[in-house]
């Protein structure tokens, strides 16, 4: 008994492993490693488009950064797996801009061709689209980035806008010097997340800005160089958690300040360059300096 105590607890010492459970986990190995290829593929290839599209004339470097992006959202991935990549691939692209800036400051477009627009598609981290003037304007292969947080066109027409309806998460859209009309701000309406807007020296009218009521979580919006007019200033009323205000260079006079005295989130009013008097002014200013001094004293401020 004494010379068997010690092999029969030698045998129990012993891992036992049946084929099943050998073979499920080499297949769960498989799966990760499988993963870890693709996964580190696709990272390298992103940066590849990357780089494809400064050679056409692009920038990836300007608005977000990542690390600002690290700062509010945390990293994408873990630092560790981040670590197994080439440095230079380690940040995803975030966004695209058809513009350059020569070195005298002096704004270079690059065109919108069939080549960037499938170079654009293919990049998974996309939030931010910049596409200015010059470009050919065929914004039909860019339906497939339901992603894109912040999207900005200019000169583009009511049609154009038609392939970003899907855009579900876009809480900021800038429109400057458009075309477009009436029936653009229809199509916009259906971004209802939108928290910012921008319509600077478009061609919408007053009517037209009924269609920003489904925007009720709208915070930022820009109506300069317009023909808005006081008329326009009623279909404003449902945007409660307006903060910010651009009216200047529009047709508004002295009968928008009771319409715009009913913005109860208002912060900031830009008015300049309209219609309004000097006392219509300063009677709106005050009213936004007391509505930021009552907000300061309320337990949440600002």
């Amino acid at each position: 008994m004494t010379i068997l105590a010690p092999l029969n607890a030698a045998k129990w010492l012993q891992p036992r492993f049946t084929l099943r459970a050998l073979l499920l986990l080499i297949f769960v190995l498989s799966l990760g490693m499988a993963w870890y290829a693709n996964w580190r593929a696709g990272k390298i290839r992103e940066h590849a488009i990357e780089r494809r599209l400064i050679e056409l004339g692009g920038d990836t470097r300007e608005s977000y950064r990542y690390d600002y992006y690290v700062q509010k959202h945390g990293p994408w991935e873990p630092a560790w797996l981040l670590a197994t990549l080439p440095e230079n691939c380690r940040s995803p692209v975030l966004s695209y801009s058809s513009a350059t800036w020569s070195e005298n400051n002096k704004r270079i477009e690059s065109p919108l061709n069939d080549e960037v627009c499938g170079l654009i598609v293919q990049l998974p981290n996309l939030l931010r689209l910049e596409l200015g003037p010059g470009s050919d304007h065929d914004f039909t292969k860019l339906r497939a980035l339901p992603q894109l947080d912040r999207l900005t066109l200019c000169e583009a027409t009511d049609a154009d806008l038609s392939p970003f309806l899907n855009q579900r998460r876009l809480t900021e859209l800038n429109l400057w010097k458009q075309p477009m009309t009436d029936l653009g701000l229809l199509l916009v309406s259906q971004n209802s997340d939108l928290r910012a807007l921008e319509l600077d020296d478009t061609g919408i009218s007053d009517d037209g800005l009924r269609h920003l009521a489904s925007l009720r979580k709208l915070e930022v919006l820009s109506l300069s160089g317009t023909q808005i007019t006081s008329v326009g200033m009623k279909h404003l009323m449902p945007l409660q958690r307006l903060e910010i205000l651009d009216l200047e260079q529009t047709l508004v006079d002295d009968s928008a300040v009771p319409h715009l005295k009913k913005l109860k989130a208002i912060r900031s009013i830009r008015i300049g360059q309209t219609r309004c008097s000097s006392q219509g002014k300063e009677e709106l200013y005050q009213w936004v300096s007391r509505i930021y001094e009552e907000r300061m004293r309320s337990p949440n401020g600002y």
